[in-house]
C-alpha cells in the first residue's frame, strides 16, 4: 500500500510539473490593433490582391500583399520595372491605403540567348577573347599588274 501511495505522489508531482512547464512555454502575440482596424486591414489586403489579379495587362501571380494599420507591403518578383510601378499604383489607389512599401524585385535576366537544354542536363558557355589575325609589316600594294613567279625557271 505504501509503494502505491508513493507512486501516486510521484505521478501527481510529474503531472503538475508537466502542466507548469507546458503552461510556461505558451506565448501569445498581442496585436495592438483594434478589432475594427484588423477587419479594415483584412479588407484592404483583399482589395489590393484583387486589384493585382484583375489587372488587364499584368496578372501579378508572384506578388504577395500584407497590410498592417493601413500600410500595405508588396513583395515578390516581376519581369519589368513597368510591372513593378503598376503594382505600386494599384496598391496606392486602393481605398483605405495610407502608405505602400514596395518590396517587389525584378527577376534576373537570362545570361545568354542559347537554346535551353533538357531538364537534368547542364550547358556551359565559355567565351574566349577574340584576337585579331596577324598582319604583315609591309603588305603588298594592290595592283593589276600580272604576277611573275618568284623562280624564273618556273613555267606556266
Amino acid at each position: 500500500m505504501r509503494t502505491s501511495r508513493n507512486s501516486m505522489r510521484w505521478g501527481l508531482s510529474a503531472l503538475i510539473m508537466l502542466a507548469v512547464v507546458a503552461g510556461g512555454c505558451k506565448t501569445e502575440v498581442k496585436d495592438e490593433r483594434s478589432a475594427g482596424r484588423i477587419e479594415d486591414d483584412k479588407h484592404i489586403n483583399e482589395n489590393v490582391e484583387n486589384g493585382l489579379k484583375s489587372d488587364p495587362t499584368y496578372k501579378f501571380g508572384n506578388v504577395s500583399v500584407s497590410t498592417y494599420a493601413g500600410i500595405v507591403s508588396l513583395a515578390g518578383f516581376v519581369n519589368t520595372d513597368d510591372q513593378r510601378q503598376r503594382a505600386l499604383t494599384i496598391a496606392r489607389t486602393t481605398g483605405g491605403v495610407r502608405e505602400v512599401s514596395n518590396g517587389i524585385t525584378l527577376k534576373p535576366q537570362p545570361m545568354s540567348s542559347a537554346p535551353t537544354s533538357r531538364p537534368g542536363t547542364e550547358q556551359r558557355i565559355y567565351s574566349q577573347p577574340v584576337t585579331p589575325a596577324p598582319t604583315t609589316q609591309n603588305p603588298a600594294p594592290a595592283t593589276s599588274a600580272p604576277v611573275t613567279p618568284a623562280n624564273p625557271t618556273e613555267t606556266k
